[in-house]
């Protein structure tokens, strides 16, 4: 699918976000458009990052002449945008990861900044569980170790 196609499709779906909740086709859509806006727009501006005000300045140009996208980018919230563009660099992992999720867990989460939290904490490494007398131990450790370098500090000239 085309950016155009892309845009296409979710300005008709904008239409009807009011009347019915987005799933993760929707938000798909939505976020390939957005990253395929994202790509271009590097790509014309000549700058290497999206965090350039020449690329800001673009961005704000392309969402006045895409109004579908002011519907989610209005606000110039750019933790949607960074999710959007990050759900479509991972898609592959994130899609392999919902097919082993419950059905109402695959339903309520498939906004791009839900998707993106729900992914990453499933992927953390299991923290231990210390007892609170080994947390106990390891704060007294710090301090310990914290009091040696102020001494050490004030001992210099």
């Amino acid at each position: 699918m085309t950016n155009a196609d892309s845009a296409a499709v979710v300005s008709r779906k904008a239409m009807h976000m009011r009347t019915r909740q987005l799933d993760f086709r929707d938000w798909l859509i939505v976020a390939q458009a957005l990253h395929g806006a994202r790509v271009r727009i590097i790509a014309e501006t000549g700058v290497k990052s999206d965090a350039s005000p020449t690329f800001a300045k673009a961005l704000a140009k392309w969402v006045k002449a895409n109004k579908w996208a002011s519907q989610w980018m209005g606000d110039g919230k750019s933790s949607f945008r960074s999710a959007s563009y990050w759900l479509v660099d991972n898609l592959d992992a994130v899609e392999a990861w919902r097919s082993g999720l419950s059905e109402p867990d695959r339903e309520r989460w498939s906004h791009p900044e839900t998707l993106k939290r729900e992914f990453r904490r499933a992927h953390l490494p299991p923290k231990a569980k210390l007892t609170v007398s080994e947390e106990m131990a390891a704060l007294r450790g710090e301090v310990l170790a914290l009091k040696a370098a102020l001494a050490e500090a004030e001992r210099k000239p």
